[in-house]
């Protein structure tokens, strides 16, 4: 197992709880990092650390509409590729239904930059779910964890609660304190109204 960061102590949970369970992919490329950097910047230092140890992963659950994939490099690539998919510049997807929703990293400038906002494809409107990719990783692994057992089945004596910022709030003093900040919100807006009219934000 890995030494530790939030990202290698999320990793060791998942992989003391699921273990077989958790399909760990290699670590990412110089090269696939530089394809990223090439589009989006520096990555932040959590993300570059997960990739650095592993290129995506996914956890093998008995229930299939519950969202257990963290992207590699080349589907994150691939789904920017996407003809038709109306995601703003700025935005790079780690996870989620690329019809639907995402769950990306904001490059963008504001005060959202390097938090992890929830893109709504069909509304075209995005929501901060956590501070920054570490925050992030850690509550959902937490979410896994305490929704399913040690064989991937959901526990029946747990209520599922759905992975969201209330969920993901409660472990991210950050992310309370970003929510509530008047100059995010306005960034929100203006970058929701910038994408319904498929505008480039900056």
């Amino acid at each position: 197992m890995i030494q530790n960061s939030t990202i290698d102590r999320s990793l060791n949970r998942l992989l003391a709880h699921f273990g077989r369970h958790v399909v760990v992919r290699p670590h990412a490329t110089a090269a696939e990092l530089a394809e990223l950097e090439s589009l989006f910047g520096a990555l932040p230092r959590d993300l570059t650390i997960f990739f650095a140890t592993c290129n995506g992963l996914r956890v093998e659950l008995d229930l299939r509409e519950c969202e257990r994939h963290l992207w590699h490099t080349q589907e994150i690539l691939g789904t920017l590729r996407l003809d038709g998919l109306a995601l703003p510049d700025g935005l790079m997807p780690v996870r989620g239904d690329a019809g639907d929703w995402l769950d990306c990293i904001a490059f963008t400038e504001g005060p959202v930059r390097e938090a992890v906002v929830r893109w709504d494809a069909s509304s075209r409107t995005c929501a901060i779910v956590a501070s920054g990719f570490g925050p992030y990783l850690d509550r959902w692994t937490h979410y896994l964890t305490s929704r399913f057992d040690e064989q991937g089945h959901p526990r029946r004596n747990v209520p599922g609660p759905t992975f969201d910022a209330l969920y993901a709030s409660d472990a991210d003093p950050e992310l309370v304190r970003l929510t509530a900040n008047a100059e995010a919100q306005t960034w929100l807006r203006e970058f929701d109204l910038c994408a319904s009219y498929g505008a480039d934000f900056e």
